[in-house]
């Protein structure tokens, strides 16, 4: 409110909200701070040590952590080791002998923990059947297990039907509150089990429930949960063990430890609460409320629900010994009052930008934020369109297989990230060796590039509008000065002599009192300062009697000067008068012409009108490229009508791709991941071995004789309460996962003597096998030179697909041999390939291919583990898991997706004829513009996406029908898979480029058409820039692949050595790797990188973009303001209204205005007019499109031209003197006059020349035509 008033007002003001509002954030920084403290964390830290980091043994007496828990048996072990041994501590100080407790309770963990009653073991289920199974599976599988949903929560009582951990109970009964895990949420209910306050009778709980299966197909979650009190901090613990089984099979552990204070004691308590009094105190005095005020109005209420019920809670609990200690409800408020607290001293900070905005310096932040608030909206917008595009992308692309982009969210955060430099770009290449790098280089090129520098550029040109805005604004009187004069006014009191000082400020505040009824007054800034500048008034100089004096003489002086040049003025001479006349005389024979060049030009207005009008009926299916062509009016209607459909498409592609996928996709290839990956197996040497640390073919054999047997032929446990038999042969792997027929093991092999041997040792080395190639394949039978495993089978017997691997791309041929239904045929089948010597120095890479159904997601998984065996000697193993979709038409969504797809392609065939009528329109110049090749790319993905996904469909059920009748064969689905991901593949790059056309539609708007605008100015400084950049790019990328490539892996093939480059702008570089290799060229190299790319050429682009933006924000700044969409939208409404009968006459004459001036402006453009010269137009006239014009005003401008004619003639009677003064403005005029005329004429010959060009350019068209 005070800045309505005088700047001593606003200062004053701010001064007193400013002191306040310090003792308001002192007092919440002491209130939520203060209660917080690094114990928290610390006791956080001792229970995650104690529960998850603690190892264990499990079947194969292998250690893992809680975080490596995979199956039942693991969390069993978990449960009868790790937490039965923290829960119930025994050990003391130093291994000495336990204390007996007073009591027989009295346990406490890690010495210093109480549990408070006893911990409890909950689980969830969902109901049998709450999935549908597809026909063609319905016979193998009897029973079905969804996700869990609130809906499909099975509430009957299982296994011996008795007691709380077999029956079913309520929130209500079990107290505690929803869960939010990794898949779902799972609400407060289930089956749960309280332990017991001694170790022997839970370990003998634990037991009973494993004993009888409590653990089933249809449990989803397992929560532990126990509460704990630390007496030295007055700290409660909440804690959470969380053990997810989704339906893809294997777990998800997560767990959750909350420490919070619920008791308040001790001084320092009673000092915080006194600080929160003064906070509440403070915000009810706030009248205005703003988001500090809720957040302080909801802490006030957390605190008052907390508080009150802590006390009765936990005397509740220390009643109840032998009962769960639940504080989950507590503990949950609790976090909601630290947040909401922690919410409240953000904003709190925030808010002291309001207080420094009085000074010029400190307030540049925040005008430069207010006056570019709109550009950077506008173009949030745009960016994160082209984001969103790229994180489904990558959702499509990589989400099956990469945990970074397991989701849509997820993916938005990995990219996020990337621009930090966090990112694995060796996750994404394993999962598509092609799409990847395109993929990483294009989203690094367009968001960090170019994207982010244009936040950059217009947070730079707008703060060096504000700094010039402010260097050319008048002084004001700044808050030191007020505090200097209030500070003098004290001194004054005291008696202290301050009178330079108060002369001074008097003398300011009388400027400023000056400068105030200057601008009442209608004088603009820059006339104010001229008058200031005239007259040498300088608010940081003295000014005495003497400036005065000196002004007053220099008016006199001006006075006496006029006077004289009144009283010695002679008339003009005759002759000159002549002169004038005579050129007055050729000015009207100018003027005569140029209205007989007027006449004519309209006569071609007119017939080029008409044949306009003409045409136009011809073309009322016009597109938006059409319609530029035509009026903006066109141009609005055909967008905003484009727009509208395009917006179905954009949802219906959505729907139709995005729909079809899921994140049950990366669970199930993650669950065979921890399978066949993270297993652990013994090797010969009894050394621990995984799957990526295989070595040599010893280690292979290891490993298929324990990993792949354990994993494809898995017993499976008879549930006693279940009535399903377990078939023999029914493999399931992890419980839900089935294998379609059986595995296969493929070799591919090189003849011998396929790479040259020096000569200097062909006797040392009598054979040779080099790298793997179409030419150097060996297809001559080896080893016992039978049946398929020793004899070649091309790729169209054995159906396989060629795959990339590290060192070649490997054909779909080779050796190969399928295994047994059960385990002891298998077990054969690998002995008698290692003892015969299957793998031998020929060998190039091993697949074991498999493919699995999983009834609970309709997910089919096709799975291929490589072991590569390079010329250099030992394995390099890599994996694929490729989850898929093939048989639809399951549940209601497949429906639904069905009929987004039956959209997409109706409006995609609108789409094809819309481009016949352009070609058909456009002709040539159709293959200029950038959005037809949007446009075409679009159509060509949705005709690819129909093609395969009426391939993959029919294909499939015969696949599966083949697997169904020859169950002891090879399950193959590899050309499937590859058809589908494909198919996948076409979907993503359809919604890629579908989000990017968006583009097209958001330019009709000023400030959301200055992103498109600079980069369509700047495409080719860009683009010549880039080559330059690549050319430094691939030098420093082939120094570092010869320098480092031999030994460090980032730099081992020169396009690798790219990639690390591009990562290292990011921040992602390792280099101790270079160093270690090199130490004399590591840092010269990195040093060098860093400085040429990274600081130089770097900001090249930041240079050209913001050069760009700042001439397009002038360009578009002194642009004539055109028809925007919202005004045409609003014109349309308003004609709706009228066609209701609703009266609105004064929009309809505002528009008709509107429409008036555009029509002028579009006529004067015609014209060869520049935008000065129209705007000089309207200004010269007063004509304002935003303004009402009445009666009132024509009657004004009616009575300014009479006004101007009766001086003229008044003039021309009374008036027989003319002063030279008077005689030279006249002649600069009439030259002025002439030059306009002659210019007019030049305009009006070009414009008749071009309209004469036109119309014969038309003529010929219709003669040819």
């Amino acid at each position: 409110m005070a800045e309505e008033f005088t700047r001593h007002d606003v200062l004053f003001t701010t001064f007193k909200e400013a002191l306040l509002y310090m003792v308001f954030v002192v007092a919440v920084t002491m209130c939520t701070i203060g209660r917080r403290n690094a114990m928290l964390f610390f006791q956080t830290q001792a229970l995650r040590g104690q529960f998850i980091d603690k190892e264990f043994e499990t079947l194969n007496d292998v250690g893992i952590t809680f975080d490596a828990i995979k199956s039942a048996s693991d969390f069993w072990f978990y449960a009868e080791n790790v937490l039965v041994d923290s829960l119930y501590w025994e050990q003391y100080y130093s291994n000495w002998a336990p204390v007996k407790p007073v009591i027989p309770d009295d346990k406490k963990i890690l010495f210093e923990n109480q549990i408070l009653g006893v911990p409890r073991i909950r689980q969830v289920k969902v109901k049998n059947d709450s999935c549908i199974i597809h026909t063609y599976f319905k016979r193998l599988f009897l029973s079905c297990y969804d996700v869990y949903r609130e809906a499909d929560e099975d509430h009957e009582p299982f296994g011996p039907g008795k007691g709380t951990a077999w029956v079913y109970q309520s929130d209500n009964e079990t107290e505690s509150i929803p869960y939010t895990g990794d898949i779902c949420t799972y609400e407060g209910g289930g089956f749960y089990q309280d332990l017991s306050v001694e170790k022997e009778k839970s370990a003998a709980i634990i037991t009973d429930l494993k004993d009888n299966l409590w653990i089933t197909r249809g449990t989803r979650a397992i929560f532990i949960d126990f509460s704990l009190y630390n007496v030295n901090l007055g700290l409660f613990s909440i804690c959470k063990l969380v053990f997810e089984f989704p339906p893809t099979g294997g777990i998800l552990p997560s767990h959750q430890f909350q420490t919070v204070k619920l008791l308040e004691s001790g001084k320092w308590d009673q000092i915080t609460f006194g600080f929160e009094c003064a906070v509440y105190v403070i915000a009810g005095f706030f009248l205005i409320e703003e988001i500090r005020e809720i957040m302080a109005a909801a802490n006030l209420f957390t605190s008052l629900v907390v508080f009150p019920s802590a006390d009765p809670t936990v005397q509740k609990i220390l009643k109840n010994p032998t009962k769960y200690g639940n504080l989950e409800y507590l503990g949950s408020v609790k976090i909601f009052y630290n947040n909401f607290a922690a919410s409240l001293l953000f904003f709190s900070y925030v808010k002291i930008f309001k207080y420094l905005s009085f000074n010029k310096t400190m307030g540049q932040l925040n005008n430069t934020l207010k006056n570019c608030a709109l550009d950077i909206l506008g173009f949030s917008i745009m960016f994160f369109i082209i984001f969103f595009a790229f994180a489904e992308l990558g959702y499509l692309l990589f989400g099956s297989q990469v945990e970074d982009f397991s989701s849509f969210g997820v993916a938005m955060f990995t990219l996020l990230r990337t621009i930090l430099g966090d990112f694995d770009y060796q996750a994404i290449e394993r999962a598509n060796r092609v799409l990847a790098p395109i993929y990483f280089l294009s989203y690094i090129f367009f968001v960090f590039f170019v994207l982010l520098n244009m936040f950059l550029a217009i947070i730079n040109d707008t703060y060096a509008d504000v700094k010039t805005e402010i260097a050319i604004a008048p002084e004001e009187m700044q808050m030191t000065d007020f505090l200097k004069k209030g500070f003098y006014k004290i001194l004054k009191k005291c008696g202290c002599d301050i009178k330079f000082q108060q002369e001074k400020a008097e003398f300011n505040a009388t400027i400023q009192e000056i400068r105030n009824a200057l601008t009442k007054c209608g004088f603009s800034d820059l006339e104010i300062e001229m008058f200031f500048a005239r007259y040498n008034i300088d608010l940081k100089a003295e000014t005495g009697d003497y400036d005065v004096k000196k002004i007053m003489k220099e008016l006199e002086g001006q006075s006496l000067a006029k006077d004289k040049l009144d009283e010695d003025t002679n008339l003009v001479h005759i002759s000159d008068f002549i002169t004038q006349n005579e050129r007055l005389d050729q000015i009207g024979r100018n003027v005569q012409t140029l209205a007989t060049k007027v006449d004519d030009l309209i006569k071609k207005l007119e017939a080029f009108e008409s044949v306009r009008k003409n045409k136009a009926p011809q073309a009322r299916w016009l597109t938006r490229a059409m319609a530029e062509e035509f009026s903006r009016q066109d141009v609005l209607f055909a967008t905003f009508k484009d727009a509208l459909l395009y917006l179905v498409f954009v949802v219906a592609v959505s729907l139709c791709t995005i729909g079809r996928r899921s994140s049950s996709m990366f669970y199930i290839t993650q669950a065979l991941k921890g399978q066949f990956l993270d297993a652990i197996f013994e090797a010969s040497d009894e050394s621990e071995l995984k799957f990526k640390t295989i070595q040599s073919a010893t280690d292979f054999w290891f490993y298929a004789e324990n990993i792949l047997l354990k994993s494809f032929y898995a017993p499976r446990v008879q549930n006693p309460y279940d009535e399903q038999p377990v078939a023999e042969d029914d493999h399931r792997i992890l419980f839900e996962n089935k294998l379609l027929g059986v595995p296969r093991l493929r070799q591919v092999r090189v003849k011998n003597g396929s790479c040259a041997v020096h000569k200097y040792f062909k006797k040392l080395c009598r054979s040779c096998y080099g790298i793997y190639g179409p030419n150097t394949e060996s297809q001559e039978p080896f080893g016992l030179a039978k049946k398929t495993a020793w004899v070649y089978s091309p790729a169209n017997k054995t159906g396989s697909i060629s795959y990339p691997g590290s060192f070649s791309t490997y054909g779909g041929g080779g050796f190969y041999q399928d295994l047994s239904l059960n385990r002891n045929g298998t077990l054969k089948i690998i002995n008698e390939l290692k003892e015969n010597l299957w793998i031998t120095r020929a060998t190039r890479a091993v697949f074991v291919d498999f493919s699995l159904y999983n009834a609970n997601l309709n997910l089919f998984c096709i799975c291929k583990l490589i072991f590569e065996f390079p010329p250099t000697g030992g394995i390099i193993p890599s994996h694929m898991f490729l989850a898929v979709q093939l048989l639809p038409w399951v549940d209601s969504w497949d429906y639904v997706t069905f009929g987004g797809e039956c959209v997409v392609y109706a409006i995609v065939i609108f789409f094809v004829v819309e481009e016949i009528r352009e070609v058909i329109y456009f002709k040539f110049r159709y293959w200029l513009q950038f959005w037809t090749y949007i446009d075409l790319t679009i159509i060509s993905m949705a005709a690819a996406n129909l093609i395969t996904s009426q391939v993959v469909l029919p294909d499939a059920n015969k696949a599966i029908d083949k697997i169904r009748e020859h169950p002891a064969k090879y399950g193959n689905l590899e050309k499937l898979g590859e058809v589908k991901d494909l198919h996948n593949n076409f979907a993503a790059l359809l919604l890629f480029f579908t989000y990017i056309k968006l583009f097209k539609y958001l330019n009709f708007n000023k400030t959301m058409g200055q992103l498109n605008n600079t980069l369509k100015r700047c495409a080719w400084d860009i683009l010549g820039f880039s080559i330059m950049f690549f050319i430094i790019f691939f030098a420093f990328a082939e120094l570092g692949y010869l320098v480092f490539g031999t030994q460090v892996e980032d730099f081992k093939s020169f396009g690798l050595a790219m990639f690390t480059l591009l990562r290292t702008i990011l921040g992602d570089f390792d280099y101790e790797a270079i160093e270690r290799a090199n130490k004399l060229l590591a840092p010269i190299y990195f040093l060098s990188y860093i400085f040429f790319v990274f600081f130089v050429l770097l900001n090249m682009f930041l240079a050209i973009i913001n050069d760009t933006y700042a001439d397009v924000k002038t360009e578009i700044a002194i642009a004539p303001d055109e028809m925007q969409m919202t005004e045409f939208l609003r014109n349309g409404f308003y004609n709706l209204l009228r066609k209701c009968g609703c009266k609105i006459k004064f929009e309809e004459h505002k528009a008709e205005v509107n429409t008036v001036n555009q029509q002028i402006r579009d006529a004067l453009k015609q014209c060869r007019f520049s935008d000065l010269e129209i705007e000089m137009f309207f200004a010269r006239y007063n004509i304002d499109p935003l303004a009402e014009v009445g009666d009132y005003d024509v009657k004004k401008i009616m009575k300014e031209l009479e006004g101007q004619s009766l001086a003229k003639e008044k003039l021309d009677e009374d008036d027989t003197i003319v002063h030279v003064g008077d005689f030279i403005r006249q002649q600069a005029k009439l030259e002025q006059v002439e030059g306009i005329i002659e210019m007019l004429a030049d305009k009006i010959d070009n414009l008749l020349e071009k309209l004469e060009s036109i119309e014969n350019a038309r003529k010929m068209r219709a003669t040819q035509g």
